[in-house]
């Protein structure tokens, strides 16, 4: 599962000639679909797409 946001389009639906491929909502699209993951990596930088990197994961108490 991939995550991204954005700020400048929080409604942001990207589409092609076979219909819709990525639909934020509130500023946020998250996916499993590598295809997708592919092309939001590499939409040009105006559209102002990051992608979210979770954080590393706490260490439990000893």
């Amino acid at each position: 599962m991939a995550r991204f946001t954005t700020t400048r389009y929080p409604g942001l639906s990207l589409q092609d000639d076979k219909g819709i491929w990525a639909q934020f909502t509130d500023g946020a699209c998250e996916t499993a679909d590598q295809s997708t993951i592919k092309r939001l990596r590499t939409l040009p930088d105006d559209y102002e797409v990051a992608e979210v990197k979770d954080a590393p994961a706490e260490t439990p108490p000893k």
